[in-house]
Order: C-alpha cells, then structure tokens, then sequence
C-alpha cells in the first residue's frame, strides 16, 4: 500500500473511531475505512476508464465495480451504526420504589 493510501486509510480509521468503541466497533471501525478506502480506489479507476469511449459491455462492467464498491461502503457503515445504536447503556433508577429503566441517551448516527 503506497504512503498516501495508508495515510487516507488510517485518517479515516481516526476521523470514525471514538474512544468508548470496544473490540467488535474497532474490527468494524478498520472494515468501514478499509470499503472507504477501496471505493476511493474504485471512483478513481473508474474515472480513468470512463474519460475515453468503451463498448456497452465495458462500460457495465464498470458501473457494477464502481455500484458493488459503494454497496460494500454502505453496508460496513450501517452496521457499523446498527452495533453503536445497540450498545447504548441501560440506566436503572429507583425512585420512591418505583423502578424505571431508561436506555441511555447516547449520541445516534
């Protein structure tokens, strides 16, 4: 991996982790960079291949890379947010008997 690509992978890595993540956020943490990474890397290709003509059967062949690399992204972000969303704390109060659990209030992506 070239110095440059490292450097966007591990900015990325930095710019989404947040330091309450545990082992499992940190593994999709690295996954999520990694798609963001490799669509980069994709738009890019892609770029090249559409600035000159190309037959019909090229040009699918491209827009299938370019759609399959943003699904991956999409996927590795919405779990990514779907295991926060679940990790939020329960909070018990006791109050005059009455018990109330409340989820915690974290911030929602």
């Amino acid at each position: 991996m070239s110095a440059s690509l490292k450097a966007n992978y591990e900015g990325k890595r930095r710019e989404i982790a947040r330091p309450q993540d545990g082992p499992l956020e940190a593994t999709l943490v690295e996954h999520v960079a990694l798609c963001w990474l490799r669509l980069q890397m994709m738009e890019q290709r892609y770029t090249r291949a559409t600035r000159e003509s190309m037959s019909l059967a090229l040009g699918d062949y491209w827009e299938r890379k370019l759609s399959s690399a943003q699904r991956r992204y999409l996927r590795a972000a919405e779990t990514l947010a779907r295991i926060r969303r679940l990790a939020l704390p329960v909070m018990q109060v006791n109050v005059a008997e009455k018990q109330v659990n409340i989820a915690g209030a974290g911030p929602r992506l």
